[in-house]
């Protein structure tokens, strides 16, 4: 699904929004001169047990419908190679540590040994029993989707209680329609989703004023992300201002507001070993510190307003609220709930944050729907005659935004290619079962998550101490972000073929698996080009008319300028007097001088024809560096520093018999 929004899909939203409030007006005409209702209603009056039990039965189907096709898509999604690094591979790996006894220990996030150096997730450690029982990524996506669905059921009953039967059964079914809902399970899993029926329940205790059992639920809350601290303080504010209870609402608030703060200032920075917390970069507009982006909030409004008020920002905006046919918007004090939440990603300059195919949303939903349970209560008290046409225009509405902007079977975006798992899937699968479970491996983002339960993998091109690397030349390229993503990814690619000291082990329609080796490097010279790169060994078979020559560079800091190297066969005598040569960038033009890595060794071949009519005798090899076409060469010397011109006399070369 492309989430970028334009004014050129509005009229999807009013199409959207017209038809619900059409069908709803025409229902409750219909409703109100037609008997049917009546009777339908009367008849299950007299037949208690079914009046009591066909709307939590109906429920019960809608979520085992649910569990079955989300819990199909998201297995299937996993092995057709669609689950990501970022996050499943990460959740998947800091769980198994866990169960490991390492707890939250972390190698796909180089910056921070552990993950608490991101997130303050504590109830992850819940996840560890059930990976006692089966360690499988798989497991995280069957829970995510148990956790998803749980959070219907306080949803469920506050609906009962504010709009009866049929209104609890219309409200859950548009839990389960609700596009966002759908992207953040087929999104990988993310510890957020942990929070969602916490909250939920949370949510209607509070409501319920039974404020012992709801605290407990806001604790488990706030051990599952430190974003919670933030709803801590809505939560409070609610309690003191529209429950009238000031001590304990006020005392939630600040105890929320104090742990927030400690978390991002301190907390989460001493477990990364910075000053700074890691996702600021994403208020980068506000300043360079929590206390800078605090102070702008409050003295530059109106640049605040310039980032908050954008096009994408208002579809998200219509992308949460037009499926609840913007009945939050009515029930505004539960939404209220949500604000801080929405505002965080509002702030954001990142634009992940506010689009509903990622996870960012999650924590949104279960303040989103009580407050659309609130707004059809309103209505439905304030015109009577309304109440089953609210229904209704909240059914089409969620039906409608399922199928134009959900993600799931029978929605405009859905894509069955996504959980292909036949052909090129299986045969990168069948790689991965040739890298021992100990070893550790670096890979590429999308096959990480089948090689996270091991103490070290890394994210491709990071490398580090791996034994293994894992490449999909079809892939997804990230970390590496466009522009020139690819080029960038091409040229890590031919690094690690052009790298003695790793072997190509299997290759098969795309996927590279690479196994280091021990290597000492052939013919070992000491000799720089310039300040930065060195030419630290080599190898050459002299076939009569021609030179096999490989070479063996090492840069000692990146390099800022595309070089060609010269092979050059001249007169002993007479260096101006070539005999044969071969120039171009590294590696056949494939891996410029710019794309190298300090301390890595590139092996870069050359094929020198010897030129015909050559008299026999000896010749010198001279190699060396120029910016093309006729940039100064780089100056060259030996070992001991000793300037030796504009090329490398490397080595004496027989030409004829």
């Amino acid at each position: 699904m492309d989430d970028v929004f334009t004014l050129s899909i509005l009229p999807e939203f009013v199409l959207i929004l017209l038809a619900a409030a059409l069908t709803g007006l025409a229902v409750s005409v219909i409703a109100n001169r037609w008997s049917g209702p009546a009777r339908i209603a009367a008849w299950l009056h007299a037949h208690p047990p079914l009046d009591r039990d066909l709307p939590w039965l109906t429920v019960g189907l809608f979520a085992f419908l649910y569990f079955s096709v989300y819990q199909t898509l998201s297995t299937a999604q996993h092995f057709a190679l669609h689950t990501h690094a970022y996050d499943l591979g990460i959740f998947d790996q800091v769980v198994w540590n866990s169960s490991q006894g390492r707890l939250f220990a972390n190698s796909i996030m180089s910056d921070s040994p552990s993950f608490l150096g991101h997130h303050l997730s504590f109830t992850l450690l819940a996840m560890v029993p059930f990976y006692w029982f089966w360690s499988d990524p798989r497991m995280l996506l069957a829970v995510q989707t148990v956790l998803i669905i749980a959070t219907v059921v306080p949803i469920y009953f506050w609906a009962l209680e504010r709009l009866g039967r049929t209104g609890a059964v219309v409200v859950s079914a548009c839990f389960f329609l609700y596009p966002a809902l759908g992207f953040v399970n087929l999104f990988d899993f993310h510890e957020i989703v942990i929070a969602m029926p916490v909250l939920a329940l949370g949510t209607y205790l509070m409501l319920k004023r039974q404020y012992l059992p709801f605290l407990l639920c806001l604790v488990v809350a706030l051990l599952t992300k430190e974003e919670i601290a933030f709803v801590a303080v809505a939560y409070g504010l609610y309690i003191a201002l529209a429950q009238r209870h000031w001590k304990l609402g006020l005392g939630v608030a600040a105890g929320g507001l104090a742990y927030g703060l400690a978390a991002l200032l301190w907390i989460i920075p001493a477990f990364q070993g910075t000053d700074t917390y890691f996702f600021a970069s994403r208020y980068g507009y506000l300043g360079d510190s929590i206390s800078e982006m605090i102070v702008t909030l409050v003295t530059q409004p109106l640049l605040v307003l310039e980032h908050v008020f954008t096009v994408d920002k208002l579809g998200f905006v219509l992308r949460l609220l037009v499926p609840l046919a913007l009945l939050p918007v009515v029930g505004w004090e539960a939404t209220l709930l949500a604000l801080p939440s929405l505002g965080y990603l509002l702030l954001s300059d990142d634009p992940n944050m506010v689009a509903i195919i990622y996870q960012y949303p999650a924590v949104l939903i279960p303040f989103l729907f009580f407050g659309a349970i609130e707004g059809a209560r309103r209505v439905s008290q304030r015109w009577p005659v309304a109440r089953v046409g609210v229904l209704t225009a909240l059914l089409v509405a969620g039906l409608g935004s399922y199928v134009l902007h959900g993600g799931g079977p029978l929605s405009r975006n859905y894509q069955p290619e996504r959980y292909d798992m036949a052909g090129r899937p299986g045969r990168g699968l069948a790689i991965m079962q040739h890298i021992p479970h100990q070893a550790a491996v670096s890979a590429q983002s999308d096959l990480v998550p089948h090689l996270s339960q091991r103490e070290r993998v890394y994210l491709f091109p990071e490398i580090f101490d791996a034994e293994y690397v894992l490449l999909d030349t079809q892939g997804n390229t990230f970390p590496l972000y466009q522009p020139n993503s690819r080029r960038r990814y091409d040229e890590a690619v031919t690094r690690m073929r052009a790298d003695p000291a790793w072997q190509l082990e299997l290759e098969d329609d795309g996927f590279l698996l690479f196994h280091r080796r021990p290597f000492q490097v052939p013919n070992p010279v000491s000799f720089t080009l310039g300040d930065r790169i060195r030419l630290v060994g080599y190898q050459m078979q002299n076939r009569g008319d021609s030179l096999h020559l490989t070479l063996y560079w090492q840069a000692s800091a990146p390099i800022d300028r595309r070089y060609t190297v010269l092979n050059h066969v001249t007169d002993k005598a007479d260096p101006a007097r070539i005999v044969g040569q071969q120039d171009n960038q590294p590696v056949g033009d494939a891996l410029p001088t710019t794309a190298w890595e300090p301390g890595r060794l590139v092996a870069d071949e050359y094929d020198i024809a010897i030129w015909p009519n050559t008299p026999p005798g000896e010749y010198v090899l001279r190699v060396g560096m120029y910016v093309a076409p006729d940039g100064p060469r780089l100056a060259a010397a030996d070992a001991a520093g000793k300037p030796l011109g504009d090329s490398i006399p490397l080595t004496t070369v027989r030409v004829g018999p």
